[in-house]
């Protein structure tokens, strides 16, 4: 598998990422992560929790990936892998890994895969999850704001009877639950701490679809 250290590409294998693994009490994978700013102010506080970004940009996670190698005083963190790939080919490597998975506000084909049940990206998440896993998404569009993206993209219409009804038999399908969904305000979203979520909290009113998950089988 392939990860970003500082500004260099250097691969690992599997045991050498089950070496790195084993140290921690607690693995947390945050998928289509960024820039790295959401997992590396959660690393900072839980020092026994290895945290992993996996994002196929190189450029949006090299700013913290940077940050991570320097000396502590200066932002220097052990506990931060930033791995380089997509939900539709996450390394074999990390299969069974994650008690828990992050999923914020995506865009493209991670979103549109989320929001449709698609085999390739549900099949991958549960590959990389531990049983018991939790996985947190949060997703948003509109017919208010994304009008032109739904049509062309042929989204589904997000609401919380959707989600608990058609998306949850095709995330069952798969070995995940979805355990409840709730609405969340703009306010609400700046809890995410991300630049994206902060552009959009203070930005125009829209509904934000929070689905809370677990990996059941």
């Amino acid at each position: 598998m392939k990860i970003l250290v500082g500004n260099q590409i250097i691969e690992i294998n599997k045991y050498e990422f089950k070496n790195i693994v084993k140290q921690y009490n607690s693995v947390a994978i945050d998928i289509g992560t960024g820039d790295g700013q959401f997992i590396y102010k959660r690393a900072k506080s839980n020092a026994g929790e290895l945290y992993i970004g996996v994002d196929s940009s190189i450029d949006n996670m090299r700013k913290y990936s940077i940050k991570t190698t320097k000396k502590p005083s200066k932002g220097g963190l052990n506990n931060i892998l930033f791995v380089v790939g997509n939900v539709d080919d996450l390394p074999n490597e990390m299969t069974a890994t994650a008690d828990k998975i992050t999923i914020n506000l995506p865009w493209g084909s991670l979103r549109d895969g989320l929001v449709k049940g698609e085999e390739i990206v549900l099949s991958n998440i549960k590959k990389i999850s531990k049983v018991k896993a939790e996985i947190d998404i949060c997703v948003t569009y509109s017919t208010k704001y994304e009008k032109r993206e739904i049509h062309e993209r042929e989204l589904p219409i997000l609401s919380i009877d959707f989600i608990k009804t058609h998306l949850k038999k095709q995330y069952m399908a798969y070995g995940i639950n979805i355990e409840d969904a709730y609405i969340w305000d703009n306010n609400m979203l700046k809890s995410l701490d991300t630049k994206w979520a902060k552009k959009l909290a203070y930005g125009k009113e829209r509904e934000i679809f929070y689905l809370k998950c677990i990996v059941v089988n």
